[in-house]
């Protein structure tokens, strides 16, 4: 039994480790150059949304303060039957911008994935650049982007962090972000964020990555990756040392909850064989860990002790390098309780996927795998 656990503990450390690696190593792209004069790399943006009057306006400002915007053909909103003030305040921003711009409307069906699908057959480039209506950015983004993006790859990876929220969410994010691009630059992709994401349109309409799972409401990022991955497709990331997103987090630990119940639900439809296997390691080290604690007061064994060991060390390492490298060192101060919360977030989140616990997101009832 206690070889098995090693066994698990010390996937783990290399899984995180082989990540860190990847993202340190891989992720500097000298020699970048714009590339501006090829027509070919022009992108256009599309911005699905849904009841985003009061998240939408960092967005805006953050398009209109924009230094270099001369990669972006076009901006695409679709709205997915908001009952707010969304439409209005898109449609009056659109009327001042000076950027080429439409407000589409889905009609009859809805969902995200059916809005993007929407955007990606009304838009006229050969690039297509995903983004969340909560989402915001440097002013140079854009400029960055065009400078690193050649066009050569079918679906890039951006880096998206939180900067607002409950501060557990945000270590998650940069977290997972070291994770996501550490492992694409390894050329062994296992996650995506759909708050941003880059690809190449002729390839997304080919392979229509919707066409079996519309039923299910989230994953539209995972659905993206599996089809380009599955397909043997080029996926390459943006450095996030040159461009990132952010994106508005979790505001309550409800939240934080809610939003991996629908992490979690799309994951049995998914064909990532890495992707699941380490998501299981990951949850099965995580819970163990309470269970382990207590043991060790009564039960006292070198193995669990090396067991915790390697994992608060490998945790608080890889927290300590993702804190710094998005410059708020300030979150691993917190990373010491979230070793002890976390854990009980996971078993939370697994009784709750277990009984098929309902949530809800924008007023609609999520569907998933398990619905």
């Amino acid at each position: 039994m206690s070889l098995f656990f090693l066994i698990l503990i010390s996937i783990y450390v290399v899984f995180l480790f082989v990540s860190l690696i990847g993202f340190l190593f891989f992720n500097d792209k000298s020699n970048l150059k714009e590339s501006l004069g090829n027509s070919n790399n022009k992108i256009s943006v599309i911005i699905p949304f849904r009841n985003e009057a009061l998240r939408i306006n960092d967005l805006l400002n953050s398009l209109n303060n924009q230094i270099h915007t001369d990669i972006i053909k076009e901006v695409i909103f679709i709205d997915d039957h908001s009952t707010d003030d969304s439409c209005e305040i898109i449609s009056s921003w659109i009327n001042t911008s000076n950027l080429n711009c439409c407000l589409l409307y889905l009609k009859g069906k809805t969902g995200k994935k059916q809005a993007i699908h929407l955007g990606v057959n009304k838009a006229t480039s050969n690039f297509i650049l995903n983004i969340d209506a909560d989402v915001c950015f440097s002013n140079s983004f854009f400029r960055n982007l065009c400078k690193e993006f050649k066009g050569k790859s079918d679906l890039y990876l951006v880096s998206v962090i939180d900067n607002t929220g409950i501060i557990w969410s945000k270590i998650e994010s940069s977290i997972i972000s070291v994770l996501t691009i550490g492992m694409a630059n390894l050329k062994l992709p296992i996650l995506a964020n759909g708050a941003a994401l880059l690809f190449k349109r002729k390839k997304f309409i080919e392979l229509n990555p919707f066409k079996s799972n519309y039923n299910i409401s989230s994953g539209d990022d995972l659905f993206i990756l599996e089809s380009f991955r599955n397909n043997g497709l080029f996926i390459d990331t943006i450095s996030p040392k040159h461009a990132f997103v952010f994106s508005k987090g979790a505001i309550n630990s409800r939240g934080f909850i809610q939003r991996s119940i629908r992490w979690s639900g799309k994951m049995s439809k998914v064909k990532l064989p890495l992707t699941k296997f380490l998501g299981i390691i990951v949850t099965v080290v995580n819970l163990t860990i309470i269970p382990f604690i207590f043991l060790i007061f009564f039960y006292f064994t070198k193995w669990m002790i090396v067991y915790l060991l390697a994992k608060l060390i490998s945790d608080l390492f890889i927290a300590l390098f993702s804190a710094k490298y998005y410059n708020n060192s300030k979150l691993f101060f917190y990373s010491f309780p979230m070793f002890f919360l976390y854990p009980l977030y996971i078993s939370i989140v697994m009784v709750l996927l277990f009984v098929n616990y309902p949530t809800h997101w924008k007023g609609r009832l999520v569907l998933n795998s398990n619905n």
